[in-house]
């Protein structure tokens, strides 16, 4: 009897840890946060194609740096001819757990950083503009893979 038991100890403990390790994998294996890099397709403005997502399950130090390069972004004073033409690319910033999009923005690349257009009220008409420094801007075009689009 005393044989048995170690055994059936064992076997309880490793399915107990086998079943909590599967639920784990499983349950927590879906992205928090995940960045979708779009650009507008050439002959309609209106559809927008998915160059590439990073997910924070994949790489989440990029994430953590997309959200530190958006904390430090600085309001633009001039916006008149911000915003003419299309941006380069589109970043949305999601929360796929809470099915919720967090950041919806446009992005132009320039020669002194990039100007961000960040989405007011659900609208690609109404923008709020913002800068970023060159460094920063070459931090998100490093991890863009579409290289041809960035000048």
């Amino acid at each position: 009897m005393k044989a048995f038991k170690l055994p059936a100890a064992v076997l309880f403990i490793s399915c107990v840890f086998l079943i909590g390790y599967l639920i784990g994998k499983y349950q927590f294996n879906q992205p928090s946060r995940e960045i979708v890099i779009a650009y507008e397709d050439e002959n309609n403005s209106d559809i927008k194609i998915i160059k590439q997502t990073i997910k924070d399950t994949e790489k989440q130090h990029v994430i953590d740096n997309f959200f530190m390069i958006w904390m430090q972004k600085k309001p633009l004073e001039d916006t008149e001819s911000v915003g003419e033409g299309k941006p380069d690319f589109y970043i949305m910033v999601n929360s796929p757990k809470q099915s919720v999009r967090l950041i919806n923005a446009q992005i132009w690349f320039t020669e002194d950083g990039a100007i961000i257009g960040e989405e007011v009220g659900g609208s690609e008409k109404q923008l709020n503009y913002f800068s970023i420094p060159k460094e920063n801007a070459n931090y998100i075009k490093a991890h863009i893979n579409n290289k041809e689009k960035l000048r």
